[in-house]
């Protein structure tokens, strides 16, 4: 009887380790999912904040370095009022 129970308990004790196992491996894969998202969504508002930024204080083209060109630079060659 004795070694019927042990044996009985043995198998009782395994079942519960292998579900503390299973629960252990879907914790760590949720945690890891979780971190993921978080490091997503900070990302989107850097990325967020970084164009509002962008758009609001845009820096002035340098014209130094740029030549302004539009079709009002130069009068066209063809055009009668300019000759």
């Amino acid at each position: 009887g004795g070694t019927l129970s042990i044996c009985l308990m043995w198998a009782q004790a395994l079942s519960i380790r292998a579900k503390f196992w299973n629960l252990q491996v879907k914790f760590n894969r949720l945690e890891a999912e979780m971190t993921q998202q978080r490091r997503i969504a900070t990302e989107h508002r850097k990325k967020e904040t970084n164009e509002v930024l962008t758009a609001n204080y845009a820096p002035a083209p340098n014209m130094k370095d740029q030549e302004a060109k539009t079709f009002l630079s130069k009068p066209l060659r063809n055009d009668p009022t300019f000759r």
